[in-house]
């Protein structure tokens, strides 16, 4: 199969919708052209992607703006899962995009859809899909429910995840129910520990008591981690880009091809110096706590129907190796960064709060043992990464 042309609109809610323009695939690449009302009084979708007036373009990767809608990893794994069972094959980003229709994370929807969108919500238990995400990597895919496979389609990620209503206690996938909250809740892939979960909800305990701004996030039963979706509000929608997509960096997630001192300076220009300094915080934790998985679509950027840009909450914060045990953001010219490092790249962009930072970070992260037991972290886990803390901290 092979879609060359979809409208792009953005859904700020189901009464507040309008079409942004025209995306197509012609013979010399990706084209895009606005829509004559958007180029009058609409927003700017991207920092860095023109609002100008007819056909732009060719591009031989999709815009970033664009490819932000479509999942990787695992969300794109479920995805051609999907169309496999239906006997399809994507051969263009757009056949996928089209695939998802209005089911993307963010504002942009992408019309026709390929199929009609599931109307139906239904209640689920998390050990339901639990059985379905084993179901889906054993590649049995007669018996995967259509519903289950809808609401993991659109999440992005390594880990399997999916897009579920949270209302009383229950637990909804399809659409939303009226006064339910969007999350997303998280399952241990094929190579991680049972305790994964555990893991990454104590390291948001830490980062929460260092100052970062995180959003709303639980330990689930069974050890199931989830948090509240920040693209969503109650019914209405925000657009979101991560630092990747703003750069069209493409599929470039686990290489060097940029480091913190980019992020830094991007999140300046585009949310502000308040901004920059919460990223100069994150990036000491990271640094600090050994979460090493901090690549180009592990930051991100939030856009109301205004056209106000804001840094979302932090997010996918855990205990990582990283690409060959290495920050997959670069700092310095060391492997391992150090305060050093983190003071010369503050002084070059004329930031303040480094030492507040490193204090925060360090005070929080010594609470680590108590917290991760709390959470229900094997103690063997706790006992590792105790050790590995201290290491990095003592060449810091």
């Amino acid at each position: 199969m092979s879609v060359r042309t979809l409208e792009v609109w953005v859904r700020w809610s189901p009464d507040d919708e309008r079409a942004v323009g025209t995306l197509a695939h012609a013979p010399d690449g990706y084209r895009f052209e606005y829509a004559p009302r958007w180029l009058d009084d609409g927003i700017d979708l991207s920092p860095r992607f023109p609002r100008n007036a007819g056909l732009l373009g060719p591009w031989s990767m999709l815009p970033g703006v664009f490819a932000g809608s479509l999942p990787d990893h695992w969300g794109r794994f479920v995805m051609d899962r999907r169309a496999m069972a239906r006997g399809l094959r994507f051969a263009l980003d757009l056949d996928r995009l089209a695939f998802l229709g209005d089911n993307t994370a963010g504002a942009l929807v992408y019309r026709p859809p390929l199929e009609d969108a599931e109307s139906q919500t239904s209640v689920v238990e998390l050990q339901e899909l639990a059985t379905q995400t084993q179901l889906l990597l054993e590649g049995k895919l007669e018996d995967l429910a259509e519903q289950i496979t809808m609401a993991g389609s659109s999440m992005g990620g390594t880990r399997p995840k999916y897009a579920v209503g949270i209302k009383r206690g229950r637990f909804y996938i399809g659409p939303t129910p009226t006064g339910a909250e969007a999350w997303l809740v998280k399952f241990p892939a094929r190579s991680d520990p049972d305790d994964i979960g555990a893991v990454e909800y104590a390291y948001m305990q830490m980062a929460e008591l260092a100052g970062l701004q995180t959003p709303e996030f639980r330990l689930f039963e069974g050890g199931v981690f989830g948090v509240k979706r920040f693209d969503r509000d109650n019914n209405r929608r925000l657009h979101i880009l991560t630092f990747a997509d703003v750069f069209d960096m493409g599929d470039l997630v686990t290489t060097y091809a940029t480091g913190y001192e980019d992020l830094l300076r991007a999140t300046w220009r585009i949310a502000g110096a308040r901004a920059a300094r919460e990223m100069l915080g994150r990036m000491v934790f990271n640094l600090l706590s050994h979460n090493r998985d901090d690549h180009v679509r592990n930051h991100a950027f939030l856009c109301d129907r205004h056209g106000k840009w804001t840094l979302s909450p932090v997010y996918d914060l855990t205990f990582a190796e990283g690409p060959n045990g290495l920050h997959s953001l670069a700092l310095g010219e060391s492997p391992n960064p150090t305060y050093a490092d983190v003071k010369a790249l503050a002084a070059r962009l004329k930031l303040q709060g480094v030492d507040e930072a490193v204090k925060a970070t360090r005070n929080t992260l010594a609470s680590w043992p108590k917290l991760a037991k709390a959470a229900g972290v094997k103690a063997s886990r706790v006992k590792e990464i105790t050790s590995r803390l201290k290491a990095v901290d003592s060449g810091f």
